[in-house]
């Protein structure tokens, strides 16, 4: 793990470091680099002692490195929007994660590099950047293949690790070639929870965070390796920065995406090349001056009005404007108010109804000035607040987002109105994760106790009534559940998720599912998910030309959607086509391995091919993913059977009945096992159950 550090120092020391990049010797390619949820104040380069990043403290004493730099949203898609547009999230619009893609007018670095001939790839690790987002723009290659990614808990943000990152990355290396090229690659480790490899966590004792920053420092470094080890690193320019930070606890803030103190917005700056000054910057940075400090570094044209932010090497700190920062999670996820700032070198003003003024240090910027400057960046629009529909996701990612307090509900209403301060909220915060651990969990019933308790003291919120539902539904009191859920589409910010949850629910209740899908459809026309399910049902119906349609469209919107190729491989098998069927369902697997239906389809398809050994290895990632498939226990049971492999074909019998004792198939061919292998006594209790 440290021999990277070594390398880092030696591709790095072949400089002077005595002179700034010149027009003749500019970097022929960029590695921009993303940690998630990366505090600068817990980097070895920022003065943490118990910090284990060698990779980035080498970076920056052989480089330039930021020591006052700020993000201007503490969660991550309108962070990264700033990153790779130079824009402030009022003027890009991408104001939350999952809900306020980047808008199509607005252009993207990789756009601008993309037109000066630059081939452009980026690998990112978290669904939170899925290309359904707007940031692959401008992009030849955009690696968002998750189906690496481990198997996650319900209400956990699925996500690759480092090592997969890096590997990734090594990849779209190969196949961006000679360059000139741009790679932009994203570690999300550092984020919530914290599971580092446990020979990280033995460097940060105790301190899984950290110890997941060395861990994606130290696959940064394999990266850096293979560039050295193509000959690229003589041309490359290194940019490292974060997203946003993590509170830790501070302010009462488990993680982030609520508050815009330092913990959470102060972030690291690192720019490392062999033609660049080395020095440490106090002056006041934003990541929203990333982007034109990149095109003027490595000769990519632009207008000072393209940008927001600013060239951090050719402006004087004096004619620096302070950091706009803000977060929209309180309002647009929990209908409390929003919060704005401006952050100068050494004062910072949030406007919030407890409005507060920090001061660090001397500094010119008054309460007044801040006030004054706020206004000015929010007089020319405040895009993407009011009236925006979600992006497609489905409900598991929805369900996941949740957990970390990243789905919003729609308003119309203005933000900065009299709504609570999340100072005084933060508390129903944490009871909501409360909540979400508790249904994870399967304790339903204290669950169901305190969402409640949350409806009557706050009758007008959408979160817990949908919450409710799901609660119900796990508990089988559809006809509830669906009650909970049309009376919480009343509210205000109903949504197309909420909408096909009441169609999968009148689908099982025999009711109008039609009606509610379409409403889903005008609420986010950009939504896969309610055309599957319109697929699922008609298919269900039999109408295998409605449905194929609608899995048509629905792969028109997400062309990787692997529900959609899973609908669309069943209807294939049913034709006969059995090589289409299977296809299909591939790419149903490439774009989500963790889907057991898609497995369990596809061992169906490998039966009715005669190939026993796919169909059994199909059969039990299906049972891995998903142990109460019972399908998959029969059908499985059923080969072993067929290979004479009598006991532990009768185990899985067995188990598909525990799980569905009215299950019919199991039924007879346990019963068939029992017979063959004359078990007279255990067959006769089967007769007598199935007589009940």
């Amino acid at each position: 793990m440290r021999t990277h550090a070594i390398l880092v120092l030696c591709i790095l020391s072949s400089c002077s470091g005595e002179e700034s990049l010149s027009s003749a010797s500019k970097p022929k390619n960029l590695l921009l680099v993303s940690f998630d949820t990366t505090r600068a104040d817990h980097l070895g380069c920022y003065g943490y002692e118990e910090a284990h990043t060698p990779i980035l403290d080498s970076l920056a004493e052989h480089g330039v490195l930021f020591e006052n730099c700020f993000a201007p949203a503490p969660i991550t898609l309108p962070s990264h929007a700033s990153l790779l547009t130079g824009l402030r999230p009022p003027t890009h619009g991408a104001r939350n994660n999952a809900t306020h893609p980047l808008p199509k007018d607005i252009p993207t670095l990789a756009e601008r590099f993309q037109r000066e001939g630059f081939r452009t790839g980026a690998v990112v690790s978290a669904l939170v950047l899925d290309s359904r987002y707007g940031l692959s723009r401008g992009f030849d290659l955009y690696d968002d293949n998750l189906s690496s990614a481990d198997l996650v808990e319900d209400f956990m943000i699925r996500e690759t690790t480092a090592s997969d990152t890096t590997s990734r990355a090594i990849e779209a290396l190969k196949q961006l070639g000679e360059g000139p090229w741009m790679l932009w690659v994203h570690y999300f480790d550092p984020h919530a929870e914290y599971i580092p490899p446990e020979e990280y966590l033995k460097l940060c004792p105790g301190r899984p965070y950290d110890a997941e920053i060395s861990f994606a420092d130290d696959q940064l470094g394999v990266l850096i390796d293979a560039i050295r080890s193509k000959g690229f690193i003589e041309d490359t320019l290194i940019a490292m920065t974060a997203d946003h930070g993590e509170s830790l606890g501070d302010h009462g803030e488990r993680t982030h995406g609520f508050f815009l103190y330092d913990s959470t917005t102060r972030v690291p700056l690192i720019l490392s090349s062999p033609t660049l000054k080395k020095e440490r910057k106090a002056d006041l940075a934003g990541t929203v001056d990333i982007a034109p400090t990149l095109c003027s570094l490595m000769g990519v044209p632009f207008k000072d009005t393209d940008f927001d932010g600013f060239d951090l090497f050719a402006n004087s700190q004096e004619s620096r404007q302070p950091v706009y920062q803000e977060s929209m999670v309180p309002f647009l996820n929990y209908g409390w108010s929003d919060l704005r700032a401006m952050r100068s070198g050494q004062t910072r003003f949030i406007r919030s109804p407890k409005e507060e003024f920090q001061v660090f240090g001397e500094d010119p910027w008054t309460r007044d000035k801040l006030s004054k400057a706020l206004d000015e960046v929010l007089v020319s629009g405040d895009r993407g607040i009011t009236g925006k529909t979600a992006p497609p996701t489905d409900p598991a990612e929805r369900r996941a987002m949740e957990a970390l307090g990243y789905i919003w509900e729609d308003v119309d209403d203005s933000p900065l109105g009299s709504l609570a301060d999340p100072k005084d909220r933060i508390q129903e915060l944490e009871q909501s994760q409360e909540i979400f651990e508790l249904v994870r969990r399967s304790k339903y019933d204290k669950a169901e106790a305190l969402l409640r308790a949350l409806i009557l003291d706050s009758p007008g919120a959408l979160d817990p009534r949908k919450i409710l539902g799901r609660v119900l539904k796990e508990t089988n009191r559809l006809e509830e559940a669906y009650e909970t859920l049309l009376s919480a589409s009343e509210l205000q910010g109903a949504d197309s998720e909420l909408f096909v949850r009441l169609a999968e629910l009148s689908n099982t209740l025999g009711g109008d599912w039609r009606s509610h899908l379409e409403i889903a459809k005008s609420k986010n026309p950009e939504n896969a998910i309610p055309w599957v399910l319109e697929g699922d049902f008609m298919l269900k119906e039999r109408d295998k030309v409605g449905a194929e349609e609608a899995y048509e469209q629905a792969l028109f919107l997400d062309k990787d959607c692997p529900s959609a190729w899973l609908g669309k491989g069943k209807i294939m098998h049913r034709n006969g086509d059995l090589e289409g069927a299977s296809r299909a369902l591939e790419r149903a697997l490439a774009a989500d391995s963790s889907l057991p239906e898609a497995w369990f389809a596809r061992g169906v398809v490998a039966m009715a091919s005669k190939s026993k050994e796919k169909a059994e290895s199909c059969f039990r990632k299906a049972i891995q993913i998903k142990p109460d498939y019972a399908n998959a226990y029969v059908n499985l049971g059923n080969i072993l059977f067929r290979s004479n492999q009598l006991q532990e074909a009768r185990s899985l019998y067995e188990q598909a009945l525990k799980l569905r004792p009215s299950h019919r198939q199991a039924r007879l061919n346990y019963g068939a096992l029992l017979e063959e292998v004359g078990d007279v006594e255990a067959l006769e209790r089967l007769r007598e159950l199935s007589s009940d």
